[in-house]
């Protein structure tokens, strides 16, 4: 795999054996060791927490532009977020294996409380993360704009 997949892809992909929990994080970073200097940037760049590929290609992005974002963050009433960007834009990473048929409605419950304490939701698709990429940036850029990653919530961190 080290040979094949690189970047993002990469820190992807290790992000997912440690939240599968097939390697604790320091026997990822032994089996690692003396690997290329690329292969010690994908891992500097893993949390570990992350629990989908599209998550930990967003939390990159963020990372790189300097945004403060925390990952799988729980917020009472609600659960799990994917990503909280600052104190109050949540983005949420949705993939059609988990976020279709009845988790749709779950999805927009989940909306609707987060948007009641405060906060500002984004959702984003694999298709468009991984194929529409520009767009999604556009989007969160906006979002930073319009300083809703500042917002005031009812939410203690």
């Amino acid at each position: 795999m080290i040979d094949c997949v690189h970047g993002d892809e990469l820190t992807a992909v290790l992000d997912s054996l440690l939240h599968r929990r097939v390697f604790q994080p320091g026997e990822l970073a032994g089996l690692l060791r003396g690997q290329p200097r690329r292969v010690a940037r994908a891992l500097a760049g893993v949390d570990g927490a992350a629990e989908s590929g599209t998550e930990t290609h967003v939390r990159l992005h963020l990372r790189r532009s300097q945004l403060p974002c925390r990952t799988q963050v729980f917020i009472p009433g609600v659960g799990h977020v994917d990503l909280l960007v600052g104190r109050s834009l949540v983005i949420e990473c949705d993939s059609e294996e988990h976020h279709a048929g009845d988790a749709i409605e779950t999805d927009r419950e989940r909306d609707l409380v987060l948007q009641t304490l405060g906060f500002e939701v984004l959702r984003v698709s694999y298709q468009q993360v991984f194929h529409q990429f520009p767009k999604v940036v556009a989007a969160i850029d906006r979002k930073i704009a319009d300083r809703d990653h500042r917002r005031a919530t009812d939410y203690a961190a």
